[in-house]
C-alpha cells in the first residue's frame, strides 16, 4: 500500500509537472506574443509620431511662406504710401518755392514776353473759332 500511495504520489507529481511545464510553455509563448505586439505597437507609434512631425513641418512652412508673402506685401504697400507722401511734399515744396522765388525773378521785360505770347495764343485760337462756330453749326443742320 505504501508503494502504491509512493506510486500514485510520483505520477500526480510527475502529472502536475507536466501540467506545469505546459503552463509554463503557454505562458511564455503569450509573454513573446505581448512583446511582439508592445515591439510592434512601438514602431507604428515612432512611425506615426514622425509622420506626424513632418506634417508639422509641412504646415510650419507654409504658415511661414504665406506670413513672408504678408509681410512682403504690406511692406510693398507701405514702400508706395511713402513714395506717393514723399512726391506730394515735393510737390508742395516745389509750389511754395516757386511762389516765393518767381515773383523776384518776373522782371518787367518778362512779364511783357509772357503778355505777348498770351495774347498771341488768344489771337490765334479767336482766327479758329468761327471755323469752330460755322462746323457746329453745319453739323446740327
Amino acid at each position: 500500500m505504501q508503494e502504491s500511495c509512493i506510486e500514485t504520489a510520483i505520477a500526480d507529481a510527475a502529472a502536475a509537472k507536466a501540467e506545469g511545464e505546459a503552463f509554463l510553455q503557454k505562458q511564455q509563448a503569450a509573454v513573446a506574443n505581448i512583446e511582439q505586439d508592445s515591439a510592434r505597437i512601438i514602431a507604428e507609434a515612432k512611425q506615426v509620431a514622425t509622420e506626424m512631425q513632418a506634417q508639422m513641418d509641412q504646415q510650419t512652412q507654409k504658415d511661414t511662406a504665406d506670413l513672408l508673402k504678408k509681410i512682403e506685401a504690406q511692406i510693398a504697400g507701405e514702400r508706395q504710401l511713402a513714395i506717393t507722401e514723399l512726391r506730394a511734399a515735393a510737390a508742395r515744396a516745389s509750389i511754395k518755392l516757386t511762389e516765393q522765388v518767381l515773383p523776384s525773378l518776373m522782371t518787367a521785360d518778362a512779364k511783357s514776353k509772357l503778355l505777348s505770347q498770351f495774347m498771341e495764343q488768344l489771337d490765334s485760337g479767336s482766327d479758329q473759332a468761327p471755323m469752330l462756330s460755322r462746323t457746329r453749326q453745319e453739323s446740327v443742320h
